[in-house]
């Protein structure tokens, strides 16, 4: 039987804004592109392992990301405005083509610029989603940031 995605079409989820709960932090490995990581080891020192040829951020004994920062309830990133792309994606995952073990692709399905069809789902471990700005308007741009990322996420 295959694994099913714990993924939600954008349509399903309508809203999301991001709480600045740190869970994304603590509970993924975050990959970074080479210019990425050549930038922050230059301005952070060691911070990034190189696994099978890709790099990561590395992480704090805790198991979260070297650079999350916790206040009480709220957590924020050291390096917000650096932060690699696949940080600025988060929740966000688009495919060119339906994943076979998604549900309700149709509410994924996403007509962009030229009639490109992309089937665009958020992460449900996401707790921002049903929250704070129409999806649907920031879509144009989370794309955008997706095609300069190469497709890599």
């Amino acid at each position: 039987m295959a694994k099913i995605r714990n993924i939600i079409p954008w349509r399903v989820a309508q809203r999301w804004y991001c709480l600045r709960c740190g869970a994304c932090c603590r509970a993924f490995i975050v990959p970074v592109r080479m210019a990425e990581a050549w930038n922050l080891v230059r301005k952070y020192g060691p911070v990034v392992i190189n696994v099978g040829g890709k790099q990561y951020l590395l992480k704090k004994d805790d198991g979260s990301c070297i650079f999350l920062a916790n206040h009480g309830q709220y957590s924020s990133c050291q390096i917000y405005f650096e932060r690699p792309r696949c940080c600025r994606l988060f929740p966000f995952q688009i495919y060119t083509e339906p994943p076979l073990d998604a549900e309700n692709v149709d509410k994924a399905l996403f007509c962009y610029s030229g009639g490109e069809r992309l089937y665009i789902f958020l992460n449900k471990k996401c707790p921002g989603i049903g929250h704070g700005y129409e999806i649907a308007s920031m879509l144009p741009r989370i794309i955008q940031l997706w095609k300069e990322y190469g497709h890599l996420v």
